[in-house]
């Protein structure tokens, strides 16, 4: 019994250190979450939407309704929602073992994951609703941002 008590107390000494050393990251991860969980739901949503819009049978429709929603989408999310937050905790510990302290790398690789399900989000409203406001918004950005550059790099020039 003492040393299965032994192996927990390891065990729970390890895990404290490691949410310890990855707290900083705490907002973001939380953020991460979100957005590929509403990016799910949006996404489903879509599909709904597209089937609301066939003409077929109610009891057809219902059916199809039950069918957007499968395993291998619920494993997708899952893998990706895995990948982007150890992808992100890699970069974090990469980036205290070279710099010795937090260089907001790992801030920018978190922006740019959430910018990248925001995209996915705004597509899939966009769908659901019929409508280009999003989208409409996301080229404006776009443009905006070019225009940015470029003059920032004609000044140097």
């Amino acid at each position: 019994m003492e040393l299965q008590q032994k192996f927990w107390t390891w065990i729970i000494g390890i895990y404290s250190i490691a949410i310890g050393f990855f707290s900083p990251l705490q907002l973001l991860l939380y953020a991460i979450i979100t957005t590929v969980l509403l990016d799910t739901f949006t996404a489903i949503l879509k599909e709904w939407v597209q089937i609301y819009k066939l003409k077929t049978t109610y009891i057809k429709r219902i059916r199809l309704y039950f069918h957007c929603i499968k395993s291998s989408g619920i494993r997708r999310t899952f893998l990706k929602l895995t990948l982007y937050c150890l992808g992100l905790m890699s970069f974090y510990l990469a980036e205290v073992s070279i710099f010795t302290t937090s260089v907001y790398i790992s801030n920018l690789i978190g922006a740019l994951i959430l910018f990248t399900e925001l995209k996915s989000i705004c597509e899939n409203v966009d769908i659901a609703l019929g409508t280009d406001i999003f989208t409409k918004f996301l080229k404006i950005f776009r443009k905006k941002v070019i225009q940015k550059l470029d003059g920032k790099i004609s000044d140097k020039e």
